[in-house]
C-alpha cells in the first residue's frame, strides 16, 4: 500500500489564524480505505519554501496531496513551485478558462484578469473538475509517484477527495491484501483523563489491534478504539469485545459514540420518554437552551427557556423569593431549587432545569469563589440540586456548566428508563 504525505499551504496556517482542518479530513478519509499518512507538512505562501517542501515530500512518500495556493492572487504560487520540482511548464487550458469565465458570467460579475492564472495547467496533468469553485484540482504522475493539487477551500477540497481522489487511489494503489483502518470513539463525561486511564490501564496495555488512545477535551475524554482489518465489518467485530469491557468498567460515564453530542443523547432520551423540559439560566445566558434546541424535533420536548441573569429577573420571571436571594444569595442551592421549580410550573413541563453560578473573572464574594455553580432539576414529586466548583475562564465555566447540566438530565432520564 502506498504511503502519503499531506502538504497544507498558507501563511495563515502558520500564523494560527485558521486551523488546518483539511489535512485532518484527508487523513480520516484515507484511513477509511487503509492508506497510511506518514507525514504532514505546513508551509507558507513562499514559492521557494513550497518547492523545498514538495521535493522533500517526493523523497519519502508515494502520494503527495497538496491543499491551498491555487487561487488567483499573487501569493498563490503552488503550481509555480510544483512545476519547478517536476521540470514541467504551465500552459493555458482554454476549456478551463472558458469554464471560469462562465462561472463569473453566471454570477453577473466580470472576471478579473488575475483568474486567468487558474487556467494555467502543468503539461501532462489530469484535471480534477471543481463543481463548487473556479480552481481545478490537478493530478500529476511523476517517476511512479503522484502529486495531487487541491484547492484550500474546504468544501471544494472535500468534494474532490470524495468524488475523484479516493476512487483513483483505491483503483491504482489498493490491493486485495490491503487492510482498512476503522475507529470508534467512546465519549466519557464526569471523569478526568487520568481516572479513565487508571480504570482501563490493563486493557490499554494488553491490546494492540484494536489499539486504544485517550484524547482529553475541555468537557470530555474520548477513548478511540482503532482496528486494522480486511473490511469494516471485521474491524467492528474486533472492536466489539474491547468496547464491551470498557463499558462494563465506565458504565454511565460513557455518554456518546463517535460524532454524537451530549445534547443529541439527551434529546433522544427525552423523545423516547415523551417528557418535556423547560430551562432557567443565569450565568450561562441561554447556552443550555441553545444546545437543546440545536436538535431536530426539539419543539416536541423543549417548551421554554428563561434567562434570568439579574436578581430582579429571577424574582419577576421565575417567582424566586426575594427573601431567599437576600438570605442565601443568587448563587445558592435555595435559589437554584426555586428557579428549577419556578420554570417548571410556569412552562407546565415535566422537568425544570436551572443553573446559577459565578462565571468570573469578577463577582467573587466571601465563601463564593469564581467557578461556584449550582445545578438544580425539579419534577412533579421531587428535586435535586448539586454544587460544583469549576475552574477556567469565563467561557470555559459556562461550557462546563452547560455540559454538567445536560449530564444531570441524561443520568436522570436513564434512571427513569431503567425504572420502567
Amino acid at each position: 500500500m502506498a504511503s502519503v504525505e499531506i502538504v497544507s499551504i498558507g501563511t495563515e496556517l502558520l500564523l494560527g489564524q485558521i486551523l488546518d482542518t483539511n489535512s485532518t479530513y484527508i487523513s480520516q478519509k484515507l484511513a477509511e480505505i487503509g492508506v497510511d499518512v506518514f507525514f504532514k507538512s505546513s508551509v507558507g505562501d513562499n514559492e521557494t519554501r513550497i518547492e523545498n517542501c514538495i521535493r522533500q515530500a517526493f523523497e519519502r512518500a508515494d502520494i503527495i496531496i497538496v491543499t491551498g495556493g491555487l487561487g488567483p492572487t499573487v501569493d498563490d504560487v503552488t503550481k509555480n513551485a510544483v512545476v519547478k520540482v517536476l521540470g514541467k511548464r504551465l500552459f493555458l487550458n482554454e476549456k478551463i478558462l472558458e469554464k471560469i469565465k462562465n462561472n463569473f458570467k453566471h454570477r453577473g460579475v466580470s472576471m478579473p484578469e488575475s483568474n486567468v492564472s487558474q487556467a494555467m495547467i502543468p503539461h501532462g496533468a489530469i484535471i480534477i473538475d471543481n463543481e463548487l469553485g473556479t480552481a481545478p484540482g490537478l493530478l500529476i504522475n511523476h517517476n511512479s509517484k503522484i502529486i495531487i493539487l487541491l484547492p484550500g477551500v474546504p468544501r471544494e477540497m472535500k468534494a474532490m477527495i470524495e468524488n475523484n481522489v479516493l476512487p483513483y487511489i483505491k483503483k491504482h494503489y489498493h490491493s486485495d491484501k490491503s487492510e482498512i483502518i476503522k475507529s470508534k470513539v467512546l465519549k466519557v463525561f464526569g471523569m478526568g483523563e487520568s481516572m479513565v486511564d487508571a480504570k482501563i490501564l490493563d486493557i490499554f496495555k494488553s491490546s494492540s489491534n484494536p489499539s486504544i488512545a485517550l484524547l482529553a477535551d475541555t468537557t470530555e475524554v474520548k477513548i478511540r478504539l482503532t482496528a486494522k482489518a480486511k473490511d469494516e465489518i471485521f474491524a467492528l467485530k474486533l472492536i466489539a469485545p474491547l468496547e464491551k469491557d470498557i463499558r462494563n468498567r465506565l458504565r454511565d460515564s460513557i455518554f456518546a459514540v463517535d460524532d454524537e453530542t451530549m445534547e443529541y443523547v439527551v434529546a433522544k432520551l427525552l423523545l423516547q420518554s415523551k417528557l418535556t423540559i423547560s430551562v432557567a439560566e443565569s450565568h450561562t445566558g441561554g447556552f443550555i437552551s441553545h444546545k437543546l434546541t440545536n436538535i431536530p424535533d426539539s419543539s416536541k420536548y423543549f417548551k421554554r427557556g428563561i434567562i434570568a441573569y439579574s436578581d430582579e429577573s429571577k424574582v419577576e420571571l421565575l417567582k424566586v423569593s426575594p427573601e431567599a436571594i437576600r438570605l442565601f444569595g443568587a448563587v445558592s442551592k435555595q435559589v437554584a431549587d426555586a428557579m428549577a421549580d419556578g420554570v417548571r410550573r410556569i412552562a407546565n413541563t415535566d422537568i425544570g432545569l436551572a443553573v446559577t453560578g459565578i462565571a468570573g473573572p469578577s463577582g467573587e464574594r466571601e465563601g463564593k469563589p469564581v467557578g461556584l455553580v449550582y445545578i438544580a432539576m425539579a419534577w412533579k414529586d421531587s428535586s435535586i440540586c448539586d454544587e460544583y466548583k469549576l475552574k477556567g475562564d469565563r467561557i470555559l465555566i459556562k461550557e462546563q456548566t452547560a455540559q454538567l447540566a445536560l449530564d444531570v438530565l441524561r443520568r436522570y432520564l436513564l434512571k427513569m428508563q431503567n425504572v420502567k
